[in-house]
């Protein structure tokens, strides 16, 4: 089990790649499921300096998942920024991560991007820090929220034609400047009904009327519910 921790917010801490394509979803696969060597000896096998695959699993995960992006490198002159870009997605599926993965019928466990923290500039230890947010959607409100890219004390709209999800733009740019994503948060999208099998909810639906009429049967004998209410 692996615990989802990011100083005092549950997440990730994802380190990526400087020489090729990466994408979140690549990264977790290797934070999850790493390529690892031990200077003792292998338990399993009796060797030294062994090399093996450590696959972890989650419990539970939070309501908000934080994920933050690693872009510090070091070399010998010191440290430099990796603008390596990584591919964002608007849903991220841990569901093969959970603990219950192996279960007939995993309950789903889906994430949708709310918000983004960026940096502008080539130097890791300099620069600019701006964000983008979703904000909630008006009642009777048709599509999806709106969006917003806050700099300073100025807020702009932001849509994008192309993107169904403008936070997954890496880099963003606003006003000629490219701004490389640090941190990303996540809301848990709570399954409903319909993602369990039609025979599962047919059973749960019956299972819950049933538990009903007892209630109201058992009302009924205590003098608490007259026989005309049907609730």
């Amino acid at each position: 089990m692996t615990q989802l921790s990011v100083n005092e917010h549950p997440g990730f801490i994802l380190n990526p790649l400087e020489d090729r394509p990466d994408t979140i979803e690549a990264a977790i696969n290797r934070q999850m499921n790493g390529f690892r060597t031990t200077s003792d000896l292998c338990r399993a096998c009796g060797v030294k300096d062994a090399s093996y695959t450590e696959m972890s699993t989650i419990d539970a995960t939070p309501e908000y998942l934080r994920i933050q992006l690693s872009l510090v490198g070091f070399d010998d002159e010191g440290t430099y920024k990796n603008q390596n870009a990584i591919g964002i997605p608007d849903i991220l599926d841990l569901t093969q991560y959970m603990s219950n993965s192996e279960a007939e019928n995993p309950w789903p466990v889906r994430y949708k991007l709310i918000t983004a923290t960026y940096h502008a500039g080539e130097d890791a230890n300099s620069g600019h820090y701006v964000s983008a947010v979703t904000g909630p959607k008006e009642k009777f409100q048709k599509g999806p929220a709106p969006q917003y890219f806050c700099v300073d004390e100025d807020i702009y709209d932001w849509e994008g034609e192309d993107y169904p999800n403008v936070l997954t733009i890496n880099p963003a740019e606003h006003n000629g400047m490219d701004f490389d994503t640090t941190m990303l948060f996540y809301v848990r999208i709570e399954p409903g009904r319909e993602n369990l099998k039609p025979q599962e909810t047919a059973e749960e639906t019956a299972e819950e009327a049933d538990a009903v009429v007892e209630t109201i049967a058992e009302r009924v004998r205590a003098g608490k519910l007259g026989r005309q209410c049907k609730r």
